[in-house]
């Protein structure tokens, strides 16, 4: 299952030009238990986007027990839950060094992320 998130640019007058107005259109899948993310900055401002522009509330954490068809193992987060675990949990690096490290995403009796310095 995909979210998506919609937004558009108002026209602008600039210096006797008209810009036309622009719409852009992202989709983001679930995220699943044991998935990795390289880049943690570019996730954060694609999350940060969702947040503002999507017209869902959040994403599902899919973890092992999941069936397709069924709700065992589907696990409902809200944008700024998933962005405060990957930002100030405990387990968290500094925010200025998110760019060094690799996080997984985990879901066991709860949602969390487990970070990995790259190289």
């Amino acid at each position: 299952m995909k979210t998506y998130a919609y937004k558009t640019t108002k026209l602008t007058n600039h210096h006797d030009r008209a810009f036309p107005s622009l719409s852009v259109v992202a989709g983001m899948d679930n995220l699943y238990s044991g998935q990795v993310i390289e880049d943690i900055p570019v996730f954060i401002k694609k999350l940060d986007f969702f947040r503002e522009y999507s017209e869902s509330d959040g994403l599902y954490i899919v973890d092992d027990t999941y069936q397709e068809g069924g709700e065992k193992g589907l696990h409902f987060y809200d944008w700024d839950t998933i962005l405060h675990q990957i930002k100030w949990s405990n387990r968290s690096p500094d925010p200025r060094y998110l760019k060094d490290y690799r996080m997984t995403v985990h879901y066991e009796h709860g949602l969390f992320f487990e970070f990995q310095r790259k190289g």
